[in-house]
C-alpha cells in the first residue's frame, strides 16, 4: 500500500540534530515558496528506518544530511545509503559547519557534494534555494 503522505509530492528528508537548524530551515523553505513537504529527522538511523518502511515511489527527491549527529553520524548514513542496493539512487547532500578536506574527499567518494552551513541568514537562503532546485518541480 502506497503511503499517501507522498502522493504527488516532492519531498525532503533533513536529518540534523540541532532544532535550531531545522526552524531556520523551515523557515527558508517558506521563504523561498518550497511547497512541498520536509520531513526532519535527528539522526541517520531515523532516516534509514523511515525509508525502509516506505515504496520505492515514495522516495524522496533529496536527503540533506548533517555530519555531526548522534546514534548514526552524517558520514555513517550516506554510506549506508549509497552502498545498498535499495537507496543508493537517492540523491544526497552534506550540509555541515566542516570545510575539511578529509569530509569533502569523504563525500565525494559517495558521489555526495559537501556544502558548508553559512554564517548569516541571506546566505543560508540562497545555499538551501539552490539545494533544493533538484526538487525544482515543487517550487512555485
Amino acid at each position: 500500500m502506497m503511503n499517501t503522505n507522498y502522493t504527488n509530492k516532492q519531498t525532503i528528508l533533513w536529518v540534523d540534530d540541532d532544532p535550531d537548524d531545522i526552524y531556520l530551515i523551515r523557515q527558508v523553505l517558506n521563504e523561498i515558496k518550497f511547497n512541498s513537504e520536509m520531513i526532519p529527522f535527528q539522526n541517520g538511523k531515523e532516516v534509514i528506518d523511515h525509508l525502509s518502511a516506505l515504496p520505492k515511489e515514495a522516495y524522496p527527491c533529496l536527503i540533506i544530511l548533517d555530519i555531526n549527529m548522534p546514534v548514526m553520524d552524517g558520514k555513517q548514513t550516506l554510506s549506508t545509503l549509497k552502498k545498498s542496493n535499495q537507496f543508493s539512487s537517492i540523491p544526497v547532500i552534506m550540509f555541515s559547519t566542516s570545510n575539511n578536506t578529509a569530509d569533502k574527499l569523504f563525500c565525494q567518494h559517495f558521489g555526495a557534494e559537501l556544502v558548508t552551513k553559512p554564517s548569516t541568514y541571506n546566505d543560508l537562503k540562497g545555499i538551501v534555494a539552490n539545494l533544493v532546485k533538484g526538487c525544482s518541480s515543487a517550487l512555485k
